[in-house]
C-alpha cells in the first residue's frame, strides 16, 4: 500500500522549510519573497512524491471550507472558458476545492442572485467573478460582508481586486503592426454589446496608433456588428458591410479571433485574398487561430497568468495579508505574428 506524502515529506524533498513549502503550495503572500527557483523545486518536489493537500486538516485547522467559488456567465467567447479553467487548476494545485456556477444556466432572472446565494449557503471561502454584465447588487453586498472576491476584468461599481489585460494596448499594438506594414485605412470590427471599456479602450489605442503615425481616422472604418449575436457573426456582419462601402480598407483588425474568423469568410466570399487584398489581425490568442484558413496574426492575451494572479491575490485575502484598498494588476498582450497579416510577405 502506498504512503500518501506529507507537506513535510514535501518540504524534505525540497530542502525548505515546511513553512516555505506550505506558502508555495497554498499561494500565500510570502510567495513574492521566495526566489522563483525555489517555487520550482517545491512544485518539483510535490510532483514527484504525488502530494495532495488533505484539505480536511486544513479546514478544521483554520476554520475555512477551502471551498472557493467561480462565477460566470455564458462561456462564449473562449476566453471566458479558458481564463475558469486556468483559475480552476490554480485553485486546485493549491489545495482548494472549486464550486463553478453559470448564471445564464437558470431561466429566470434571478440566475447571479440565486447562484451567489448557493455559494454563500455552501459557505465559500471566496470567489472569482469571471463576468457579469451589469448585475452588480448581489456582488456588492457580499463584499460589504467583508467576502473575498477577485475579478476577471473590472466591474462598475464594485471596489474589489481586479485582473485584467490591458485592452488599449491591444488596439494599440494592432493598429502600430499594420500602420508600420504600410496600411493607411485599418478597419476596426468590435462589438455593440461591448460599448463599455471592451471596445472602449482598444479604440483608444487605435486613435492613439493612428495619432502618432499622423494618420487621419475615418470614423466609418469603426464598424459595428449587429447586436447581441456571436462575435463570428458580427465579424462577418461588419466585413461585409465595409467591403460594400466606396473606399473599404486594405486592413482590419477584430475585437477577437473568433470575430476575424467571420470577417475571413466575408472576405473570401467577395472573391478576395487574406492578405494580399485584405490584412486581417486578431485579438485574444485563442489556440485555433494558428490553425485558420490563414494562420491569424493576433494580439494574445496571457489567459493562465492573468487566472494564476487572480488566484494568488484571492488566497492572499482569504490569509488576510492583503493590502486594505482594493488592487488592479493590468497584464499586456502579446503580438504573435503569422500569415493573416502580409508581415511574412513583405507586403
Amino acid at each position: 500500500m502506498n504512503v500518501r506524502a506529507t507537506l513535510k515529506d514535501v518540504a524534505r524533498e525540497a530542502e525548505v522549510s515546511v513553512t516555505t513549502a506550505a506558502a508555495v503550495l497554498r499561494g500565500e503572500s510570502t510567495l513574492r519573497r521566495l526566489a522563483p527557483r525555489t517555487q520550482e523545486r517545491v512544485r518539483e518536489a510535490a510532483q514527484r512524491l504525488q502530494y495532495q493537500p488533505d484539505s480536511l486538516a486544513r479546514s478544521l485547522r483554520t476554520g475555512r471550507r477551502n471551498l472557493i467559488g467561480i462565477i460566470t456567465g455564458k462561456y462564449l467567447p473562449l476566453n471566458r472558458a479558458l481564463r475558469i479553467d486556468a483559475a480552476a487548476q490554480a485553485l486546485i494545485e493549491a489545495g482548494y476545492q472549486v464550486m463553478l456556477q453559470n448564471y445564464s444556466w437558470r431561466a429566470n432572472g434571478a440566475g447571479l442572485e440565486a447562484s451567489l446565494e448557493e455559494m454563500r449557503a455552501a459557505r465559500v471561502d471566496g470567489i472569482i467573478v469571471e463576468q457579469v454584465g451589469s448585475l452588480i447588487e448581489p456582488l456588492a453586498r457580499l463584499a460589504r460582508e467583508e467576502l473575498p472576491i477577485v475579478a476577471l476584468d473590472p466591474i462598475d461599481g464594485l471596489d474589489v481586486d481586479c485582473v485584467m489585460v490591458d485592452r488599449e494596448r491591444t488596439g494599440y499594438l494592432a493598429a502600430t503592426h499594420l500602420l508600420a506594414l504600410g496600411h493607411r485605412r485599418i478597419g476596426f470590427l468590435v462589438n455593440p454589446e461591448h460599448r463599455a471599456f471592451t471596445s472602449r479602450d482598444r479604440v483608444q489605442g487605435y486613435r492613439r496608433a493612428h495619432s502618432e503615425w499622423g494618420v487621419p481616422v475615418d470614423e466609418w472604418l469603426l464598424t459595428l456588428g449587429p447586436h447581441n449575436r456571436p462575435n463570428y457573426e458580427i465579424g462577418y456582419e461588419a466585413m461585409a458591410r465595409l467591403l460594400a462601402g466606396e473606399a473599404p480598407p486594405t486592413a482590419v483588425m477584430a475585437i477577437d479571433d473568433h470575430c476575424a474568423l467571420g470577417a475571413f469568410r466575408a472576405i473570401f466570399e467577395a472573391g478576395l485574398n487574406v492578405p494580399k487584398d485584405i490584412a486581417v489581425v486578431g485579438a485574444t490568442g485563442f489556440p485555433e487561430a494558428a490553425y485558420y484558413p490563414v494562420p491569424l496574426t493576433t494580439a494574445a492575451y496571457p489567459f493562465e497568468a492573468m487566472a494564476k494572479e487572480a488566484v494568488r491575490m484571492l488566497l492572499e485575502r482569504i490569509a488576510g495579508n492583503g493590502a486594505s484598498a482594493p488592487r488592479t494588476v493590468l497584464f499586456p498582450p502579446e503580438l504573435v505574428i503569422r500569415d493573416s497579416c502580409g508581415a511574412h510577405q513583405g507586403s
